[in-house]
């Protein structure tokens, strides 16, 4: 098991676990950094000092190979990618859904379905998951 990937896995599912909720607009559409502060599972592995908001509505990929002091991260796009995919759209759930259908769902619902793609994202690159509650936002 690859230790940075490991790192960059364990980062993100913690960083959406302690915010309780997935990093969406007034739309229910996913952002790198949320007006409300949230960060998608992408955006918290993305540092602050190279965030730039022309990265928001980009595949993680393209954010990694367009802007500058992200290199290092280039070797982990397809993890990336694949944890965006859970954020956004539960991706590798058993009902890959919408931005919007998944924002629509109750915040209970949303962890289920995040969680069971963050399960299947581990499981394809190697890594361990252990399963835990998010954060409940009030």
């Amino acid at each position: 098991m690859p230790i940075i990937a490991q790192l960059l896995f364990d980062h993100a599912v913690n960083g959406i676990r302690q915010q309780g909720k997935r990093a969406v607009d007034e739309k229910g559409l996913c952002q790198y950094r949320a007006p409300d502060g949230c960060k998608c599972a992408f955006g918290q592995v993305l540092p602050d000092e190279l965030y730039d908001t022309r990265t928001e509505n980009k595949f993680s990929y393209t954010v990694i190979s367009t802007f500058a002091g992200l290199e290092e991260l280039k070797s982990y796009d397809d993890l990336l990618g694949d944890l965006q995919a859970a954020h956004d759209r539960a991706g590798f759930s058993d009902c890959s859904l919408g931005h919007k259908e998944l924002s629509a769902l109750t915040i209970e619902k949303q962890e289920e379905l995040v969680e069971e793609s963050f399960s299947h994202v581990a499981n394809k690159h190697g890594l361990k998951y252990t399963k835990q509650p998010w954060n409940r936002v009030k």
